[in-house]
C-alpha cells in the first residue's frame, strides 16, 4: 500500500500542510481536535503515529470466562511495546471501567458490550480509541472484529486492509476446531482478497492446574508450541507467581516431564500413605505365601498380579476413606493387621480364607477408578 503524503492529508482533511507538520513534530500550538483527526488519517494509512512520548495506557475489558484468554495472550503479545495494560470489567462494576478509560488511550472491549456502554464511553473520553473484538454487530467502535464465521470474515479482513493494518495477529485455539477453522477462513479472505496484508496466528495460553499436597494453583503457559502434559503425571515447571482478579496464579515459562535424576518426593506433591508401598505390598506378598491353601494362594497371585503397578499407588477411595496415594495398599494393609489380631480370640475362623478375603476385597478398585 502506498504511503500517503502530507500534502495528501491535509487536502483530505481540508487542513493546511503545515498544520499536519505540526501535528507530526508534536507542535503545542495544535488544537487537540485537529490533532486527533490527522492522527487517526494517519493510522488509516498504516502510519500508526503516536503524538505524544509516553507510554500509552490501554484498558483491557474482558468478561470473566469469556474470551479471557483472549484478553490475557493480547497482552502478552503486546507486552514488549511502549503501552501500560490496565485490566476492568464494566459488568461488575460499570463505574470502575468508565474511571478507568477516562485516563487512557485506547480501550479494547472482550466483554461483547452492548452499544451504549461504547456510546457512552466515548462521549466520556472523547479522544480514546475503541477496538471491539467478537463484537457480533454492535456499532460503536473505530475498529470491529467479528470473524465469527465466513461472512464476517469477510467483513473484518475489508475493514482491516481498508484501514491501512498490514501486520495482523489472530488469536487462535488449537483446543477448538471450529475456531481454527474461522480462523482459516479469515487467513484465506485476507490472502485472496488483500495479500498485502502480513496475517499470523498465536495462539491462547494453556490452562493448567498444579498442584502437591498443600493445595493447588491455576497456572497459565503462553508457550503455543507446548504439549498439554496428561492430568495426574508429574512435571517440573519454572514459573514467576503472580496476582490476578485477586487470585495468586502461576505464568510458566517452561515445563518437562520429570526423570529419575529429580528424585521426586511424592508425599511433597500428594497426600500419601504413611508408610512405603512397597513394604505394604510386601507384606501382602508375605501373607499370601504363608497360607496352607494352595489354591487360594494361586487366586491371589493371579488377581494381585492383574492389578500391575497401579496398586503400588492407586486410592482406596475418592473421598471416603484413603484417598491418597497408596491408600489402596495402607487400607488392605491395615486391615489384614487387625484380622490377624482378632484371629486367635476366634479359633474357629479359617484363616487363610479370612486373610484371602481382606486382600481380595478391593483390588477391582484399580479397574473401577479410572
Amino acid at each position: 500500500m502506498k504511503k500517503i503524503t502530507q500534502k495528501e492529508i491535509a487536502a483530505k482533511l481540508g487542513l493546511h500542510v503545515r498544520t499536519v507538520s505540526r501535528v507530526l513534530n508534536s507542535a503545542e500550538s495544535v488544537k487537540p481536535a485537529t490533532r486527533q483527526l490527522v492522527v487517526q488519517e494517519l493510522n488509516r494509512h498504516g502510519y500508526f503515529f503516536k503524538n505524544h512520548t509516553r507510554p500509552e495506557t490501554v484498558v483491557v475489558d474482558i468478561r470473566e470466562g469469556y474470551l479471557e484468554k483472549n484478553a490475557l495472550r493480547l497482552i502478552e503479545m503486546l507486552s514488549q511495546r511502549d503501552l501500560r495494560f490496565q485490566m476492568t470489567d464494566h459488568r461488575r462494576d460499570l463505574q470502575h471501567f468508565y474511571r478507568t478509560v477516562s485516563s487512557a488511550d485506547a480501550v479494547i472491549f472482550c466483554s461483547t458490550p452492548e452499544a451504549k456502554i461504547i456510546e457512552e464511553t466515548a462521549r466520556r473520553s472523547p479522544g480514546i480509541y475503541r477496538i471491539n473484538l467478537f463484537s457480533h454487530g454492535i456499532p460503536g467502535a473505530e475498529v470491529s472484529i467479528e470473524p465469527d464465521n465466513d461472512v464476517l470474515a469477510k467483513r473484518s479482513a475489508k475493514y482491516l486492509a481498508g484501514n491501512g493494518h498490514r501486520d495482523i495477529w489472530i488469536i487462535s485455539s488449537r483446543e477448538s476446531v471450529s475456531a481454527f477453522e474461522r480462523t482459516k477462513s479469515f487467513i484465506g479472505e485476507m490472502a485472496v482478497s488483500h495479500p498485502e496484508c502480513r496475517c499470523r496466528i498465536v495462539y491462547g495460553p494453556m490452562d493448567m492446574t498444579l498442584g502437591d499436597a498443600t493445595g493447588d494453583l491455576n497456572a497459565k503457559v503462553w508457550d503455543g508450541k507446548a504439549v498439554p502434559p496428561q492430568v495426574g503425571t508429574v512435571i517440573k515447571v519454572q514459573a514467576t507467581a503472580q496476582e490476578y482478579n485477586g487470585r495468586m496464579q502461576l505464568r510458566v515459562e517452561r515445563l518437562r516431564a520429570v526423570t529419575p535424576q529429580d528424585e521426586v518426593d511424592m508425599s511433597a506433591l500428594t497426600l500419601c500413605a504413611p508408610e512405603a508401598p512397597e513394604a505394604m505390598l510386601a507384606e501382602i506378598n508375605g501373607t499370601v505365601d504363608a497360607m496352607q491353601n494352595d489354591d487360594l494362594k494361586k487366586i491371589l497371585r493371579e488377581m494381585i498380579g492383574a492389578c500391575g503397578e497401579k496398586l503400588v499407588y492407586y486410592p482406596a477411595a475418592q473421598r471416603l476413606h484413603h484417598a491418597e496415594r497408596s491408600g489402596l495398599l495402607h487400607h488392605t494393609v491395615s486391615m489384614l493387621r487387625t484380622a490377624k489380631a482378632i484371629l486367635p480370640i476366634y479359633p474357629f475362623l479359617e484363616a487363610d480364607l479370612l486373610l484371602a478375603g481382606v486382600i481380595a476385597h478391593d483390588l477391582s478398585k484399580t479397574a473401577e477408578m479410572q
